[in-house]
């Protein structure tokens, strides 16, 4: 399965471990951007804009850890992921209204999210 990880930047240390346990379960991390540099560099955030937008929509699956902390990149890509139509977890507690939806399976752990991938 192609999945994208969603978190925010500050906590790019637990996204990159949620890839790790997805891609030691079989899958596909389709755009590790726990891996940008961090610049102020205008083309340079292009191309990592560019590039997180790619890894979302050509994931089957987006997994966004709702560490609760708004940092803007996290809600953007929430929103191409619903607009695709992907099949979404929310590891954590909702936090805006557009959590509640139907599309999300809300899990406490990355463990629960690796165990509904598992056939």
């Amino acid at each position: 399965m192609r999945i994208y990880v969603a978190a925010p930047w500050v906590h790019k240390a637990e996204a990159r471990a949620a890839g790790m346990a997805l891609e030691a379960a079989g899958h596909t991390i389709t755009k590790k951007w726990w891996d940008h540099r961090d610049t102020m560099d205008v083309p340079e955030l292009r191309q990592q804009a560019d590039e997180d937008f790619a890894g979302v929509v050509t994931a089957h699956a987006f997994v966004l850890l709702n560490l609760c902390q708004s940092t803007g990149g996290k809600e953007v890509e929430t929103g191409i992921a619903l607009t695709k139509g992907l099949r979404c977890f929310l590891v954590g507690k909702p936090s805006n209204i557009f959590h509640h939806m139907q599309l999300w399976t809300v899990v406490d752990s990355l463990d629960q999210v690796i165990y509904a991938f598992d056939f």
